[in-house]
C-alpha cells in the first residue's frame, strides 16, 4: 500500500511542538537517504489511519519535500505513557531502488486438524524479517496451518512467499506446532478417532 502524506515544514523546540499539539497536530521529522532531517508537522487522522491499516508501519508513504518527491517508511512511532496519543513520528526515507529489510507479521489461516482432536495450537514466531523492494512489502504473509495434525510443526521453510520478497530468518525455524493433550500420545488419539 503506498499512501500521500500532507505536511507542513515547522518550527523545532519545546513550545513549537506544544503549540502543534494543541492545534491537533503532530510534530514528525523526516530523514535518511542523503535528505537532510527536516522537521514537519503531520495530522493525527493521517498517521492513525496508516497504523491501523493492513501494512500499518510497512506502508509506502510518498512525502513531497520542497517540491522533490521522497518514498519514505514509518520509523518510529513516540506515544503518550498514559493517553496512548502519538506524539512524534520519525520518518525515513528510502530509496525506491535497493532492497530493505523490514519486519513483516504472519497471518495465519485455518483451524489445525490436530486442534480438532485436541491438540493445542503453540505459536513460536507471528513475524519474520524479510528482504525486498520497498514496493514489495507484503502487508502479511499468509500461512496455511489448516493441514498441521497432532505434534506436527510449520517452519519457516514452508511459508510460501511472493515473488521478490525472500525471508532472512533461519529457514528450519519453527512457526507453529500443534501440540498433543498433555498425557497423551498423538498415535493414541488419531487410531481412537480412526476406529
Amino acid at each position: 500500500m503506498t499512501t500521500l502524506l500532507k505536511h507542513k515544514k515547522r518550527d523545532t523546540g519545546k513550545k513549537s511542538a506544544r503549540a502543534l499539539r494543541n492545534d491537533g497536530l503532530i510534530p514528525a521529522i523526516v530523514y535518511g537517504n542523503k535528505l537532510a532531517p527536516t522537521p514537519i508537522s503531520i495530522t493525527e487522522p493521517f498517521i492513525r489511519s496508516v497504523l491501523c491499516s493492513e501494512s500499518g508501519k510497512n506502508t509506502l508513504i510518498t512525502l513531497d519535500v520542497d517540491g522533490t518527491e521522497h518514498q519514505v517508511l514509518i520509523h518510529e512511532v513516540v506515544k503518550h505513557a498514559i493517553t496512548g496519543k502519538v506524539t512524534h513520528v520519525d520518518f525515513l526515507a528510502i530509496d525506491p531502488n535497493k532492497s530493505l529489510t523490514i519486519t513483516v507479521p504472519l497471518k495465519f489461516e485455518g483451524n489445525p486438524r490436530g486442534v480438532k482432536l485436541g491438540g493445542l495450537l503453540l505459536t513460536i514466531i507471528n513475524e519474520v524479517t524479510v528482504s525486498c523492494l520497498p514496493k514489495d512489502i507484503p502487508a502479511n504473509l499468509p500461512v496455511s496451518i489448516a493441514h498441521l495434525g497432532l505434534e506436527k510443526a510449520l517452519k519457516i521453510t514452508d511459508i510460501s512467499l511472493p515473488d521478490g520478497v525472500s525471508i532472512i530468518n533461519e529457514s528450519n525455524r519453527v512457526v507453529v506446532k500443534v501440540a498433543a493433550p498433555k498425557g497423551t500420545k498423538a498415535e493414541d488419539i488419531e487410531n481412537s478417532e480412526a476406529s
